[in-house]
């Protein structure tokens, strides 16, 4: 099985690399894989891979999703559902099934109302600032390699 990594694959170490390419080939086709792996002071760092042909099915799901304006809420109500954690020796690993995530988007599904709510909670606690279900909840996350890059950019993260 092959598995795509993001880049820049100069950012993990050798040993979280091979973690990572082992691992990755573990798993079925259409997944995006969401690595933790720890950091030797403590914390995580977060990895992404998708297995063969999760990466353009990954996308799809994410252009129908922003054409749509699903938001975070969305994706946590339509992503979570289908994924599975495993752990590998101190490395977690998520594993999100992409295909039912395209066919939750296309049919037109949303996230549960109290993930809305819930959300906005935390985000009025956080802000300051008073969040209703009712606002756009930041962005769809993404489960394709340009969205998860894009996503993370706007927010001056490493990608």
């Amino acid at each position: 099985m092959t598995a795509t990594l993001t880049p820049p694959s100069t950012d993990l170490t050798p040993v979280q690399r091979a973690v990572v390419c082992e691992t990755a080939g573990l798993f079925e086709p259409e997944l995006f894989l969401e690595y933790h792996l720890p950091l030797p002071g403590g914390g995580i760092r977060l990895w992404y891979a998708w297995t063969a042909g999760g990466a353009p099915l990954g996308d799809r799901a994410d252009d129908a999703a922003l054409a749509r304006g699903l938001d975070c809420a969305d994706y946590i109500g339509l992503a979570n559902p289908h994924s599975e954690t495993t752990q590998h020796g101190r490395v977690q690993v998520i594993a999100y099934k992409v295909r039912p995530i395209l066919t939750a988007v296309h049919a037109g599904e949303r996230g549960p109302r109290q993930t809305r709510e819930a959300l906005a909670r935390l985000f009025t606690d956080v802000t300051g600032q008073e969040w209703t279900a009712d606002d756009r909840l930041d962005t769809w996350w993404g489960v394709g390699p340009r969205q998860v890059t894009a996503w993370l950019r706007r927010r001056g993260l490493r990608a």
